[in-house]
């Protein structure tokens, strides 16, 4: 029943997206709102306008009038209108933490986001597990999220995140399911080197060329910038840095041009499946072709499964398949930290599916 608050199984009025076209959605004007507020102004890159919508059905418990948006890609600048007073809401990047952290209004929550390393099995090299293993484990998550992101973000320890979901027995999936790659500082940097000569000695290599592809954003970029500084404590392994937007991104992945990269998923739902069905073979965002059959054979058990506790327990058992296998490098887990003002009350922050939820907000004066 939760996934009828997903997006994508809204319902639209046929009749009148039919009217629009291929301008459907793209202007206020082409769109229809049942929602607590409608779009009234969007300016493409720049600003938002909603208003309450006296029509919606809920109307008498909205108590907003009017919502703002600004769009605002450098989060000092959205941090310094905050501080002007010109918005209620900024979201802040790692290099803004220590300056905000104790301000009345800065907040620090955990999000539902994974990053991590998707590896491509079409390159021959990547098709190594101890050199998947090496590079996985260079990677000190604990220093990354303390002393770089600094904005809530936790060390990934598996596929599935965090808080998402709890099982039949009540507990989050995360604490009664295998932790992988837990190891830090010298622990970790000692596996990647054993795991990089192992690595090298089964490719006849001393020298190993791998194109890291990323994006500039936030906070993308400093995890990147930092995993490359990891990396380059393996001796022989080369590694060409490709920078680009996410739009671009998608597309080179999409294509399979690329070695490594840093990517991201999102929870679609609140279920394991909605992170663990992205590695099935054939799948459309399984773009680094991890093949392994006896994870789809497994998925597909706990689908059938006859009891709840037998899904759960499969849905781990195919979990551990793709760690073991380094299907995928999981590197962190994002928090968000913001400043909100301590007038704006009531405001539904969703680790899953929409993030915001307005039609409760008050403003105490």
């Amino acid at each position: 029943m939760s996934l009828t608050t997903f997006p994508p199984f809204y319902p639209v009025n046929e009749k009148f997206a039919e009217e629009q076209g291929d301008q459907y959605g793209l202007s206020p004007d082409n769109l229809l709102y049942c929602g607590p507020f409608k779009l009234d102004e969007w300016v493409k890159g720049n600003s938002l306008k909603l208003s309450k919508n006296a029509d919606y059905w809920g109307a008498d418990d909205v108590a907003l009038e009017e919502i703002n948006i600004n769009i605002v890609p450098e989060p000092s600048s959205a941090a310094l209108a905050y501080e002007n007073g010109t918005t209620d809401y900024a979201r802040l990047n790692s290099s803004l933490v220590d300056k905000y952290k104790d301000n009345e209004a800065y907040k620090s929550v955990l999000g539902s986001f994974l990053w991590y390393l998707q590896y491509n099995f079409e390159n021959g090299d990547l098709q190594n597990e101890n050199l998947r293993k090496a590079l996985t484990y260079a990677v000190d998550k604990e220093n990354l999220t303390q002393n770089v992101l600094k904005d809530g973000s936790i060390p990934a320890e598996g596929f599935v995140t965090v808080k998402l979901a709890n099982g039949p027995d009540g507990k989050d999936y995360r604490e009664t399911a295998e932790g992988y790659f837990t190891e830090t500082g010298e622990d970790s940097e000692k596996l990647a080197q054993e795991y990089w000569e192992k690595a090298k000695k089964e490719l006849g290599k001393d020298e190993i060329n791998l194109r890291f592809l990323f994006e500039p954003s936030d906070p993308a970029k400093s995890a990147a910038e930092f995993i490359q500084s990891e990396l380059s404590k393996l001796e022989g392994l080369n590694i060409e840095m490709v920078s680009q937007e996410k739009n671009v991104r998608l597309k080179t992945q999409q294509n399979g041009d690329f070695d490594v990269v840093l990517t991201r998923w999102g929870p679609d739902y609140a279920d394991p499946t909605t992170y663990l069905n992205v590695l099935l073979p054939g799948g459309s965002f399984n773009f680094g072709k991890y093949p392994n059959e006896e994870y789809t054979e497994k998925l597909k058990e706990a689908a059938d499964a006859d009891t709840d506790e037998e899904r759960w327990q499969l849905l781990k058992d195919a979990e551990k398949i793709a760690m073991d296998d380094v299907a995928v490098g999981p590197v962190f887990q994002t928090g968000a930290s913001d400043l909100l003002n301590p007038k704006v009350k009531h405001l539904v922050d969703n680790p899953v599916g929409v993030p915001f939820v307005y039609k409760y907000v008050t403003i105490e004066e």
